[in-house]
């Protein structure tokens, strides 16, 4: 979006230009810099007027230039009325839609999905208005309920070759106001839920929509607006990647809570570079698997670690007395204080979430072979990985064979296992989830 005027700010107006991602505001440096008035426009949204709409932007500093400062433009609201005016539609916001290729690889493998579209475009001319998408999932945010779906989208586009814009969307509605920090946050959300479907670390939103695809009444009701974050590098999406809607048709309700929750580590969960499994990838899922094994097995308990840590906490008790003076003593309770807080080593979660992993292959109706998925030596993963992560962690010279690092993938799709059954996901949809990610093994 591109954009050249005045913006209001502060009690004065300055000339601006907005242009990829950024607006630089001429003549400012003075008033916004030395006068300290940046904190009044960061983080928070400003509204630029323009002829027969509104842009609301969020900002944050990025530098400046001579007497202009430069601020990134993190989120971007251009709301606008198809009717130039002449008709009082409300602002308010009660639905998004999301477009993004993830969401079309997402329900495209199935014969349904052929169908749906078809009978979309078959409908146009007629006077019966059709309206194409999933069932609904409700779920909580920020004390509001919402609903969730996907849309099958399809409407006349002349200037095309083929003359339909045909996409998948998914949509979010409320019967309470959604706000611009919402919608920011909810976009995060939406962006986590699709990293999660393809397995990619940076996807990208390619539009969201406010109140768009409504019946005729919320259509005269409330006007239109386009929602832009700031995405920065992304990734590109192979549809083979892609887990299908029929996988989790059940649970996406499940799993939507999860992300809202935060109970899923996304930033350690993908591999940094697609193109590459580096060192930084095996301290990454190392991190998402212990994060996610604590949520799924909240209750798991070595006996033989319970044991051998009671007997070590108890010695280590009965040595307080050697150490009179306070300096002594007060390290001595630090140390004691380490001890008791030490939890369950690596090496003994790896073991126990390999072994309810390969239950999952053994009690699989489909013919499958967990070594061919990964390789023959999978059992010796556990022991390797916690090596590699002790010596990254301690900075101690070793050199690494390579199986260190194929070993990320058995360990993401033993993470990913853990989120879908955490999710109420049953074993042979997770299975089928899982094999999109390591049918060609490693």
């Amino acid at each position: 979006m591109e954009y050249y005027g005045n913006i209001g700010i502060c009690g004065k107006e300055y000339s601006s230009v907005l242009k990829n991602g950024e607006i630089t505001i001429i003549d400012s440096r003075e008033d916004l810099l030395r006068k300290k008035k940046i904190n009044e426009i960061t983080g928070k949204w400003i509204n630029l007027k323009k002829e027969y709409s509104e842009l609301f932007l969020k900002l944050s500093f990025k530098s400046f230039v001579d007497d202009a400062v430069i601020l990134n433009v993190d989120a971007c609201y251009d709301v606008f009325d198809y009717n130039l005016g002449r008709e009082e539609k409300s602002c308010e916001i009660h639905k998004l839609t999301f477009r993004s290729d993830v969401l079309d690889f997402f329900y495209r493998p199935t014969g349904k999905y052929i169908d749906s579209i078809a009978k979309l475009i078959k409908g146009f001319g007629k006077d019966d208005e059709i309206s194409m998408h999933t069932k609904k999932y409700k779920f909580k945010y920020n004390q509001k309920e919402f609903e969730l779906y996907f849309g099958f989208n399809a409407y006349l586009k002349v200037d095309n070759i083929f003359p339909f814009d045909v996409f998948n969307s998914l949509n979010i509605e409320c019967n309470e106001e959604i706000t611009l920090d919402e919608i920011y946050n909810l976009s995060f959300i939406v962006k986590k839920f699709l990293s999660f479907l393809s397995n990619t670390r940076i996807v990208k939103i390619d539009k969201i929509i406010t109140n768009g695809y409504f019946d005729e009444e919320h259509i005269s009701k409330y006007r239109h607006g386009n929602y832009y974050i700031h995405q920065g590098n992304i990734e590109n999406v192979s549809c083979s990647n892609v887990i299908s809607y029929d996988y989790l048709e059940d649970s996406i309700g499940n799993i939507m809570k999860e992300i809202i929750d935060d109970n899923i580590c996304f930033t350690s969960l993908f591999q940094y570079d697609k193109d590459i499994v580096s060192y930084v990838d095996i301290m990454n899922i190392c991190a998402a698997f212990e994060s996610q094994f604590d949520v799924t097995y909240q209750n798991y308990k070595s006996d033989i670690f319970k044991k051998i840590k009671k007997d070590v906490v108890n010695s280590v008790k009965s040595m307080k007395d050697n150490y009179p003076n306070e300096e002594e003593l007060t390290i001595y309770n630090e140390v004691l204080s380490g001890v008791k807080n030490y939890s369950d080593y690596l090496r003994n979660k790896i073991d126990f979430a390999l072994f309810e992993f390969e239950k999952l292959y053994d009690e699989s109706k489909d013919l499958v072979d967990i070594k061919f998925d990964f390789k023959d030596d999978y059992k010796e993963m556990p022991k390797r990985i916690k090596d590699a992560r002790n010596h990254l962690d301690h900075g101690s010279t070793y050199h690494f064979n390579g199986s260190e690092l194929t070993d990320t993938y058995l360990l993401r799709a033993i993470t990913y296992f853990m989120i879908l059954k955490h999710a109420g996901v049953d074993n042979n949809n997770i299975m089928k989830c899982i094999r999109i990610f390591t049918r060609f093994g490693v």
